[in-house]
């Protein structure tokens, strides 16, 4: 991708307002039942041993590490947006599950969208 449209792409999805409108058109009841059955059916046909690390690239709000660390998965979640692992951190910390979920802006998603 040319440079200047990465960072286009990177400004925009860096917004707190983008993040917010997406949630709320996707995060609906029955996406949110579907997600459950798909991550139940996942978790199943992986059989990893529990405690296992998952990666959750570009983890927006943490709702599927959220999902794989209720099924005793551990998850490092990472995104290139800071204002949006600032809501992941708060919904982290309101599952819970801070023990098991450990998420972090990663420079390299950002260079990699760059190169």
């Amino acid at each position: 991708m040319v440079g200047s449209e990465s960072k286009l792409i990177e400004n925009r999805l860096a917004r707190p307002d983008i993040h917010q409108q997406w949630e709320a058109a996707y995060r609906t009841v029955e996406n949110e039942k579907f997600s459950e059955l798909a991550f139940d059916y996942i978790t199943q046909i992986l059989n990893a041993p529990q405690q296992s690390i998952f990666l959750d690239a570009g983890c927006g709000t943490c709702a599927h590490a959220i999902r794989l660390a209720n099924r005793g998965l551990l998850v490092q979640a990472v995104d290139f947006s800071a204002s949006v692992l600032e809501v992941a951190e708060a919904n982290v910390k309101a599952s819970g599950l801070e023990t098991k979920i450990k998420s972090f802006v990663s420079e390299l998603l950002m260079e990699s969208i760059h190169d």
